[in-house]
């Protein structure tokens, strides 16, 4: 199963995006920023990552984790502001300017998906900037 995070919103104060698993929606996302603005914690970069579940000493419960993104230890887990996430992916059902809602509702909703998902055909998450994020391409000088 693949997970789906298009982020749509980047800001000094956080990125959000839309979670979707199989082409439905599944839960608004709330992250960090981006490395474009200072920050002590960002969004994991752009990419796809297996998930595997792993015993969050933080949660004391089996939480999801991405498996190898460059330099992080990054879960999916329920929190309303950034300052919930030190770079983790929250989900929530309902957005506002900067923060999300219902995160621990919806994740309880996600999780059995996610842990069946992981415990048989495997699991996986493709998190993908808009072009809007990426920066402008550089044109080589033309040769003369």
């Amino acid at each position: 199963m693949r997970l789906v995070l298009q982020r749509q919103v980047a800001n000094a104060i956080c990125t959000q995006g839309e979670m979707s698993i199989n082409g439905n929606f599944a839960a608004w996302t709330l992250e960090q920023p981006t490395k474009d603005f200072p920050s002590d914690y960002h969004c994991v970069e752009a990419g796809i990552f297996p998930i595997r579940l792993y015993e969050s000493p933080h949660f004391g419960r089996l939480m999801p984790l991405l498996v190898d993104p460059p330099h992080e230890w990054i879960e999916i887990h329920w929190g309303n502001w950034v300052r919930d996430s030190h770079g983790c992916i929250l989900v929530g059902s309902q957005r506002g300017t900067n923060m999300i809602y219902n995160t621990q509702l919806k994740f309880d909703e996600l999780f059995p998906v996610i842990q069946a998902a992981v415990n048989s055909e495997g699991c996986d998450i493709q998190i993908i900037d808009p072009v809007s994020f990426l920066p402008p391409i550089q044109s080589p000088p033309l040769a003369l």
